[in-house]
């Protein structure tokens, strides 16, 4: 949920908030997994399970419950899935050290594939039904995150805006193209 509503402050103008959209995200994405493994056995999600006393302040990593998931099955989570992690962990450990660049639009598509790989995971792995755990108020940015194609249409319409803002018309030249026209296919100015 906190992810959500801070992707959805980024999306309204305020892209200091992807930061913490980012940092959320990390967190969720670690405790999914993680709670995936203490599913199969509760013990498993400790460094040390068969240890004669568990130390129940050392929990296994994301990467260890990622090997783990695919020793089960294979490729379940992705290679793709792998590398948009990969980043996710730097972007998260480069802000926690404030030595960060980001992207907008890059964390943007990041977190929105993100969002539909665990979602996609969730439904084909867990008894999660993620939707009914989601608030109101981020319903929408829920359902937009998890329809890759509506996802990237309202990228594409925020790009087309931001260059439309940055070009503004020449009105002084009457047969100067407009920044944005209406898309044959999908009947969108972009």
């Amino acid at each position: 949920a906190e992810a959500l509503a801070k992707f959805q402050e980024g999306d309204n103008g305020e892209p200091k908030a992807y930061k913490f959209a980012v940092l959320h995200m990390a967190h969720f994405i670690e405790l999914i997994f993680k709670h995936h493994i203490a599913s199969k056995h509760p013990l498993l999600i400790y460094k040390e399970p068969f240890a004669a006393k568990v130390d129940k302040n050392k929990t296994i990593t994301l990467w260890d419950a990622i090997n783990f998931i695919n020793n089960e099955a294979t490729d379940t989570v992705t290679p793709t899935l792998k590398k948009d992690l990969e980043w996710l962990k730097r972007l998260r450990n480069d802000i926690e050290h404030h030595k960060f660049k980001m992207e907008v639009p890059e964390v943007r598509s990041t977190i929105g594939r993100l969002f539909r790989s665990v979602v996609e995971f969730l439904e084909n792995h867990t008894e999660i039904e993620l939707e009914s755990l989601i608030p109101e108020s981020t319903l929408e940015t829920f359902q937009l995150l998890s329809d890759e194609y509506e996802f990237k249409l309202r990228a594409a319409l925020k790009e087309a805006e931001e260059f439309e803002e940055a070009s503004p018309p020449d009105h002084d030249d009457p047969d100067a193209p407009p920044p944005r026209l209406d898309c044959e296919n999908c009947g969108n100015p972009t």
